[in-house]
């Protein structure tokens, strides 16, 4: 299944909404896919759901990346989270880093994105660093210098150590209040 066609694909639909009976497949592999939906929670329990019992799941999820591919990119979980979404429905068996989880790829990753959303005099800089400037400097220097200030904000973005959200709560829609049980009517 995917969200969109490719060559791959024999059934095109979101995971939060299978369209299969349950207890239909005896292997369901999901790679690189519920850090793209909005709700993994849901979709781990249509993956259970399609899975016959004593079937096999395996989910590969990142944690440690950019934001990246089509056609988001909302959750990433730590292998504790991977698990937690499988836990209540599933007998774990293992929970791994393999080598394309290994840290020094985000590293790695991180570091190309940073450098590659600088302009080239602020590239050239920062390529130069060493790790141990890196390391060393406290961050009250490190976010002052030029390949900080000067970063491409979609590139902040997309590296980001995290988001601040500020909200306002919608008002109620005009008119009367919606009537509400009282605990003795539940």
């Amino acid at each position: 299944t995917d969200i969109y066609a490719s060559a791959s694909t024999d059934v095109i639909c979101i995971a939060e909404d299978l369209p299969f009976a349950d207890e239909q497949f005896d292997y369901v592999f999901c790679f690189a896919t519920l850090e793209h939906t909005k709700r993994p929670w849901d979709v781990a329990e249509e993956i259970c759901r399609v899975l016959k019992p004593g079937g096999t799941v395996m989910i590969d999820y990142p944690f440690m990346q950019p934001t990246h591919g089509y056609p988001h990119h909302y959750f990433n979980a730590t292998p504790l989270g991977n698990r937690s979404l499988f836990e209540a429905a599933c007998d774990i068996q293992s929970v791994e880093i393999g080598w394309h989880h290994h840290p020094i790829v985000s590293i790695q990753w991180i570091l190309t994105v940073f450098r590659d959303g600088l302009q080239p005099e602020d590239a050239q800089e920062f390529e130069q660093l060493r790790i141990g400037d890196l390391l060393r400097r406290p961050l009250s220097v490190l976010i002052e210098e030029n390949f900080s200030r000067r970063l491409d904000s979609e590139m902040k973005r997309v590296i980001a150590a995290g988001s601040l959200l500020t909200a306002t709560k919608k008002l109620p829609p005009p008119g009367p209040p919606p009537a509400r049980l009282s605990a003795l009517e539940v």
